[in-house]
């Protein structure tokens, strides 16, 4: 029987000894069982924290390869001839060497982009004259401007002159300028880089297409040198208008006051 401490509890001393299991004269506590907890699957946890924004990824990269598709499928289109076609008077839509190129997606998603000169329409197309007497410009510069240049959503270029009545327009309009001075000449869209003496159109709805070869204009094609005109000493590759309205070939990389430019649209 335990002795009873003053507050009539049971002393520790005098409580009775556990049993034990015999053959065992040490003590061993009871055992105690652990589970632990149950692991959670970690791409299921992700998945389920973070669903919306794979949803949101996935879409995204839905939309990014409907863009993408449809770019192919317009370049394409352009390059087996199914692109814009000619307009009314037979005109087609050229620019950028004559082809549908980076520089029609551009004016089709810009609309226009004149850089400040005005716009003046003739027999259909469109044309800036730009440039100014303070001006140096060669001709590949000029090319490179034109073809940075929209109105209706396709480029411009250096300009093809296809008759006299067209070449008297882009004149008047040169002398007319209000930075014009005597002695200015602009740039057109004429060559002989691919042959010498034989002078093409470099772009739109005649680019590539020979109008003067063997020292005389070729059957049925408009052209305007001077007299001795062109005299192709093989680095005069690029074709300028005088002031007198007639042409003279000369190197592409001289600099003049002025260059036209020709729209499509």
């Amino acid at each position: 029987m335990a002795t009873k401490n003053p507050l009539g509890t049971a002393l520790i001393d005098d409580l009775p000894p556990e049993e034990v299991p015999s053959g065992n004269s040490g003590y061993a506590p009871p055992p105690v069982s652990y589970a632990p907890p149950p692991r959670r699957n970690f791409i299921q946890a992700f998945l389920q924290q973070h669903i919306i924004v794979l949803y949101l990824m996935s879409f995204v990269g839905f939309v990014i390869a409907c863009s993408a598709m449809s770019k192919v499928n317009g370049i394409a289109a352009n390059r087996n001839g199914n692109g814009p076609k000619p307009g009314p008077d037979g005109r087609g839509k050229g620019g950028g060497g004559g082809k549908q190129s980076h520089w029609l997606d551009r004016c089709q998603y810009m609309g226009e982009a004149l850089y400040g000169d005005p716009v003046y329409e003739y027999n259909g197309h469109h044309y800036q004259i730009v440039g100014g007497n303070w001006a140096q410009i060669t001709w590949r510069q000029a090319e490179m401007d034109a073809w940075g240049r929209c109105y209706g959503g396709v480029p411009g270029y250096l300009a093809t002159v296809d008759d006299a009545a067209e070449n008297a327009f882009l004149l008047g309009k040169m002398l007319a300028h209000q930075g014009f001075a005597s002695g200015n000449a602009g740039w057109i869209g004429a060559n002989d880089m691919t042959n010498e003496g034989t002078f093409e159109w470099l772009d739109g709805f005649k680019g590539g297409s020979v109008f003067y070869r063997d020292g005389q204009p070729v059957a049925g094609a408009y052209s305007n040198f001077a007299e001795g005109e062109p005299d192709e000493n093989g680095e005069e590759d690029c074709v300028e208008m005088y002031a007198t309205g007639q042409w003279n070939d000369d190197s592409c990389y001289k600099r003049r006051q002025f260059f036209f430019v020709e729209y499509d649209a």
